[in-house]
């Protein structure tokens, strides 16, 4: 496993400096990298720190000290690789004419290098802990903190337990937190399309740049209850969803849009319903696929999606009747995945309410960056309701407990409704008492 620790990284470095696009052939025993190189979201920024290696501390046992010098010495040629390809990023960046593909193309590079080393740690910290000397090991991942490499195992580059429900280390998150960085200097370029009059609220049809050169596509709400500045929740729907069911009538199963966006409304909250990545009236031909597989296209619709939902509340803090300070979100299905993730990365989001959120198994490495798991103990303080169906077949009543538990939040709660993947009745009348609880 040393071996492939080692070759891999290298060989895949030699693939990308000759031609990024067939890493996916080269590279057969390490195609994780090259598929999160290559799907890296739109407004993606490098880290700007190299690693480096541990040194073993006086107090570990004999074993332990061996597992730090072989820990650094996989560590070392990986932190060159990593230096390398920081080092090419910085290049293209300067250069002229100004590539902005090949620019996105290193930037996935550099963070794929980094999650890589991050998990290969991750897996050696835990065989370590696994003997029992829990002060030592704590020694040991404080020394190792800034080598972020290790003893890898359990294939593919994966960490060994491969429970559906469990808690990402905490440099896991960090690593995976760089496919989420975006410009926030890329202008907006927002558009006002359209303004409707309805008896409780008045409607917004807003554009403004998204991801890939696309336009991203929302509904603002502005209530005609309360008054300006208005606290505001982000409204994300699922898998072929769209903005418009936001405002359904109220008897509408999926997603009960009415009757979530009318009490809001009546409780003086303003609204913002967004068109995801290829959704609503930006399908592609013939709709999307289910996205709970975290296959590669999928993957990056999703990042790009979360991108757009920060780039959204970019453009809500340019709105005098909205206050900034109390933004909060609620997803349902997809968009309870993309919540997790935005509260944990964004901190301008206070609130979030979380439905019938898909538990993705973390077999493949190729699940972390996108599942809720990853970011459920970086939500040290947000309020998270969840509400998740008994018979819902995106996970089990047993694995939506355990991502409950994952939560670090004390304040959160967790409601079950008999049914399967189905927003209750009354979710909306719930959901808008939290955040008029946690927002207000």
């Amino acid at each position: 496993m040393m071996a492939r620790l080692l070759w891999d990284p290298l060989r895949w470095l030699h693939a990308f400096r000759s031609n990024p696009k067939p890493i996916m052939r080269t590279v057969p025993s390490f195609p994780f990298l090259a598929v999160l190189a290559l799907s890296a979201p739109a407004f993606a920024q490098a880290p700007a720190q190299a690693p480096a290696t541990a040194s073993a501390p006086s107090a570990l046992t004999a074993a332990q000290q061996l597992a730090v010098t072989a820990m650094n010495t996989a560590v070392a040629p990986l932190n060159d690789l990593l230096a390398a390809t920081r080092a090419e990023l910085t290049a293209t960046s300067l250069a002229q004419p100004r590539n902005d593909a090949d620019i996105q193309r290193k930037v996935g590079a550099v963070a794929s290098v980094d999650l890589y080393l991050a998990l290969a740690r991750a897996d050696a910290l835990a065989k370590i802990q696994a003997s029992g000397d829990k002060l030592n090991a704590e020694q040991l991942l404080a020394q190792s903190q800034a080598g972020r490499g290790g003893v890898a195992g359990g294939g593919r580059g994966g960490p060994a337990n491969t429970s559906p429900v469990k808690l990402a280390p905490p440099e896991i998150f960090t690593a995976v937190s760089q496919f989420y960085d975006y410009d926030r200097t890329t202008p907006l370029q927002a558009l006002t399309l359209g303004t409707q009059d309805f008896p409780t609220y008045t409607r917004e049809k807003i554009s403004f740049a998204g991801a890939g050169g696309s336009r991203a596509t929302a509904f603002l709400g502005l209530p005609k209850n309360g008054t300006a500045p208005y606290p505001v929740i982000l409204l994300l729907d699922g898998v072929g969803g769209a903005k418009e069911r936001w405002f359904h009538d109220a008897t509408d199963l999926w997603p009960r849009g009415a009757s979530l966006t009318e009490a809001l409304f009546s409780a003086g909250f303003a609204v913002l319903a967004m068109d995801a990545r290829h959704h609503g009236e930006r399908a592609i031909p013939g709709g999307y696929r289910p996205a709970f597989s975290a296959r590669p296209a999928d993957r990056t619709m999703i990042q790009e999606s979360i991108g757009e939902d920060r780039r959204a509340m970019d453009f809500l803090t340019t709105r005098p009747e909205i206050d900034a300070n109390r933004m909060g979100v609620l997803g349902l299905s997809m968009g309870g995945i993309q919540s997790f993730a935005l509260a944990a990365m964004d901190a301008r989001i206070k609130v979030v309410v979380a439905g019938l959120t898909p538990i993705i198994p973390m077999k493949e490495t190729s699940a972390i960056p996108i599942a809720p798991q990853t970011f459920a103990g970086a939500n040290k303080s947000i309020p998270i309701l969840m509400f998740m169906g008994r018979s819902d077949g995106f996970y089990s009543v047993p694995d939506a407990q355990q991502l409950f538990e994952l939560i670090s939040s004390p304040q959160k709660e967790l409601r079950f409704h008999d049914g399967g993947h189905q927003p209750p009745a009354d979710y909306g009348a719930v959901s808008t008492e939290w955040f008029k609880k946690y927002l207000n």
